[in-house]
């Protein structure tokens, strides 16, 4: 049980990382475009 949820927290810790990296990317190329 405790890896299981383990294991969620690291794919959840992936998922909001990838979430924040698209985040500043598309932050920067708004800021390119102006």
């Amino acid at each position: 049980m405790l890896k299981a949820s383990y294991k969620w927290l690291k794919v959840k810790d992936k998922l909001s990382i990838l979430q924040t990296i698209k985040k500043t990317i598309s932050n920067i190329k708004n800021n390119n475009f102006r």
